[in-house]
């Protein structure tokens, strides 16, 4: 709700129009800091000062007031999107410059606002170079954390079983629990699970696009219950996360992933970077623990291409998130939600599924959590 009214780009425009009037209305562009002249502007008189300035074309605010009082606002030209971060992780920026370029800078406005913003968390090298989490080594920054880390809804785990929702405590002490906070896992375990799993899906022949990693954090996540706590969507080429794309582009920034280009038709390969060696030296524990799950995905995921990895994480997504059983159902729904895929296909992937789940409970795979 907050995203759909606040960062709507009609009503981000609009501020941004009235910080351009204010700043070429007030007195050097700033409110006055004496508090009798503060209190002295109010909306009237705003409004009134953007109404006369909008009929006087001699008026220097003219222009800029036109654009609110006529609606004459700003389109939008463009906005990032993640698929643009696999070709520039700054294409918002390369596009702003050269339509600047084109257009003139007045004719062009960039909104960087991004809303409400969670915990502060990011990897920290200390001297011993050991990776330890932000939240752990300023207090500063675990007191501004959201309340979401304190008050975690583990929705998935529940979802999977049926079971209903159930809000977590209080957040334990971090420092008496290191891998997990308010128990959910946390982001740097996430991390060397992660870089785990690509190094396993490597081993046994995958390119490891974005594609593989996020079809195998999903069947890891709602498959085999590992705690993940990854919020996934049904996309254009089955479930996708875009806090774990986050994720990725994250890791690659502090070095723990590098991307690489491969020849067409393939896209880019995802492999383990020159960090990744020692943030998994720091969650020994966590990652065998989570060993057998890993290996399990792995091997049934890592041969698999694109396409068909887009079938069977949705015939697994009509049954856990939606919680359809029988046969024909979860077939119906796969092919109302994705039309492309035929109807033999479509039976294919939930007989694959069910095997799969099947063959994960006999080797009793999956996580203690779930």
């Amino acid at each position: 709700m907050y995203r759909q009214v606040y960062l709507h780009p009609v009503r981000r425009i609009y501020d941004i129009h009235l910080k351009d009037f204010l700043k070429a209305w007030l007195p050097e562009g700033y409110f006055p800091t004496n508090v009798e002249e503060h209190l002295g502007y109010t909306d009237n008189e705003v409004m009134s000062a953007m109404y006369r300035a909008a009929r006087q074309s001699a008026d220097r605010a003219h222009e800029l007031a036109r654009r609110v009082m006529l609606r004459h606002h700003f389109k939008l030209v463009y906005a990032r999107s993640h698929q643009d971060l696999d070709i520039h992780l700054q294409a918002d920026s390369v596009i702003f410059e050269e339509v600047k370029r084109r257009f003139g800078a007045d004719l062009v406005r960039r909104d960087t606002y991004t809303g409400k913003k969670g915990a502060i968390d990011f990897p920290v090298l200390t001297r011993e170079d050991d990776f330890i989490s932000s939240l752990q080594m300023s207090e500063t920054l675990q007191k501004t954390s959201d309340n979401q880390a304190r008050c975690d809804v583990r929705r998935s785990q529940h979802r999977r079983r049926g079971g209903p929702v159930v809000e977590e405590g209080p957040e334990k002490n971090p420092r008496e629990h290191p891998k997990t906070e308010g128990g959910r896992m946390k982001p740097l375990a996430k991390r060397a699970l992660i870089i785990a799993l690509l190094e396993r899906m490597k081993e046994r022949g995958s390119w490891c696009g974005e594609t593989h990693i996020q079809k195998g954090v999903y069947v890891c996540q709602e498959g085999l219950g590992v705690p993940l706590a990854y919020d996934f969507i049904l996309y254009k080429h089955g479930p996708f996360s875009f806090d774990l794309r986050k994720d990725l582009g994250n890791m690659e920034a502090d070095r723990l992933l590098e991307t690489w280009l491969r020849p067409y038709p393939y896209g880019p390969s995802l492999s383990p970077g020159p960090l990744a060696g020692t943030l998994l030296e720091q969650f020994p524990k966590t990652v065998a623990r989570y060993s057998r799950q890993l290996n399990f995905i792995a091997d049934h995921l890592a041969q698999r291409g694109v396409v068909e990895l887009e079938r069977l994480t949705t015939a697994l997504y009509v049954g856990r998130e939606l919680r359809l059983r029988g046969v024909k159902e979860r077939v119906d729904t796969v092919r109302r939600l994705k039309p492309h895929i035929a109807p033999d296909e479509a039976l294919e992937a939930v007989r694959s599924v069910d095997e799969f789940l099947k063959r994960a409970d006999k080797e009793a795979v999956h996580s203690l959590e779930s």
